[in-house]
């Protein structure tokens, strides 16, 4: 299974990346940015599973509380999987969010969180 996940700020900056296989997904996931806009507001929930589509790919949204949102495009991955990979997801960046060494809506170049969402997703995606 591909996929295609991102973190992208309250100022719509993607701050981390992660893909299974060389892709265009990127713009893709931008752009699915507007449709989250035009019904975030409208209904009182944090994830927006299958909110577009990209290629036979589904595209889902899980917005924080901070507006901070994680963006997964994916080809057949079970809908609970995406909702528990996107918790437990939001765990971890909360916690990188408050460590003092990093630098709140700047990019995630740790070694650490990479090798440990690429556990997570491991555990959910594939």
């Amino acid at each position: 299974m591909s996929y295609y996940f991102a973190i992208v700020d309250a100022a719509s900056h993607p701050v981390y990346e992660l893909s299974s296989q060389d892709s265009s997904f990127a713009m893709a996931a931008m752009a699915s940015l507007d449709i989250l806009e035009s019904v975030q507001f409208k209904e009182n929930k944090s994830f927006f599973p299958n909110i577009d589509t990209y290629n036979s790919n589904s595209i889902h949204i899980y917005l924080t509380l901070a507006n901070t949102k994680f963006i997964l495009i994916s080809d057949s991955i079970p809908t609970d999987n995406i909702r528990l990979f996107c918790m437990e997801i939001n765990e971890l960046y909360i916690k990188k969010s408050l460590s003092p060494f990093h630098e709140y809506n700047t990019p995630i170049r740790s070694k650490a969180f990479h090798q440990r969402v690429k556990h997570i997703a491991s555990k959910y995606l594939l």
